[in-house]
């Protein structure tokens, strides 16, 4: 199934992968989709996405379709659908 993937972003994604793109996967979760990712692009992806215990980083917040920004804890049971588009983007703090 296609997903597309907006990485505007997420600088160092965009750069890996482009700032719009699209996947081709088998059905299945964000946490999937991310380790689609790392595995078309081994040497560098993981090292973009993934914290010090293999998990996203924290820094990285993931949306579909444009709704509200999917907890780290619900990657795994967040199915995708043909056509979703999946945000990848930077979390920024201050004040």
């Amino acid at each position: 199934m296609i997903i597309n993937i907006d990485s505007l972003r997420l600088p160092p994604l965009s750069r890996l992968i482009g700032k719009r793109s699209t996947v081709d996967i088998a059905e299945g979760t964000l946490d999937d989709l991310i380790m689609h990712i790392i595995s078309q692009h081994p040497s560098k992806a993981g090292e973009i996405l993934l914290d010090d215990t293999g998990q996203l980083d924290t820094a990285i917040q993931v949306k579909i379709n444009n709704e509200e920004i999917i907890p780290h804890h619900e990657l795994s049971r967040r199915t995708l659908k043909r056509e979703d588009t999946v945000t990848f983007m930077l979390l920024f703090g201050g004040g």
